[in-house]
């Protein structure tokens, strides 16, 4: 990607001509990487969140929040992906290109897939498939003691 985006900038300031399908490609790659990243980092539960009111919690208050953070961010990831499949629709049936003429549709199939599986994974998540650990005692809410690396 930074190849190529130096490539462009070279042409364009030193020869004085582009690649008309750089720049549409740079953004495409930037959307399936960040999607991609987004979904690895919800499998390893290592996905931004906002945990200020964990670390003042005791441990029942702290399954009870984390069960509404997952709840909350499954019914988001799947707003996303359902809104964002009514896009790709759209660009399929209205036949929107990209460069080269090629249809835009295949190329964004990344945002309601990527979302969907989120989605998926915070709702597995909330009904039991991840222990839960309280930040202060780095043991799981069974007891259970958690290696920190």
């Amino acid at each position: 990607m930074i190849l190529l985006a130096v490539t462009q900038i070279l042409l364009r300031n030193f020869v004085g001509i582009s690649l008309f399908w750089i720049d549409p490609f740079n953004r495409l790659l930037v959307l399936w990487l960040a999607l991609l990243g987004a979904m690895v980092a919800t499998r390893e539960r290592e996905h931004i969140s906002i945990d200020l009111l964990r670390h003042y919690s005791d441990r029942l208050w702290f399954k009870t929040l984390q069960r509404i953070a997952y709840f909350f961010s499954a019914l988001v990831c799947a707003l996303v992906a359902f809104h964002s499949s009514r896009f790709v629709y759209d660009e399929f049936v209205y036949q929107t290109t990209t460069f080269s003429n090629l249809p835009a549709w295949p190329f964004q199939l990344i945002m309601p897939i990527g979302f969907l599986v989120m989605a998926l994974r915070f709702a597995h998540a909330l009904v039991g498939g991840t222990k839960l650990t309280h930040p202060k005692t780095h043991t799981n809410i069974s007891g259970n003691k958690r290696t920190v690396q």
